[in-house]
């Protein structure tokens, strides 16, 4: 996550915030494909069907999480700050 917070604060300063976003959710489902041993090729929607059937993470504020980091509305940096530091929190707290 401290990368994913590098990479953010750089994109942030070339004022290239829907490429933070992308990289965020990218980065966001990676981690989760990994973690939890599932095809990272299967897309979101059934990789949260997934996860939601296994009950291994909060689905609900995964799905708001990955809503928010919807590239067609970058944030405000502010914004963007909060989304990084509840990506950050969400994978500390739904570790296995």
């Amino acid at each position: 996550s401290e990368y994913v917070i590098s990479m953010a604060r750089l994109y942030r300063l070339a004022g290239k915030r829907g490429v933070v976003l992308e990289h965020m959710r990218g980065g966001l489902g990676r981690e989760l494909s990994r973690r939890f041993g599932v095809d990272p090729a299967m897309g979101t929607d059934r990789l949260i069907e997934e996860l939601k059937r296994r009950g291994d993470i909060d689905v609900e504020r995964l799905r708001g999480l990955l809503k928010a980091l919807n590239p067609s509305h970058p944030p405000s940096e502010r914004e963007l700050l909060r989304l990084m530091r509840e990506m950050d929190e969400l994978l500390r707290r739904d570790r296995v």
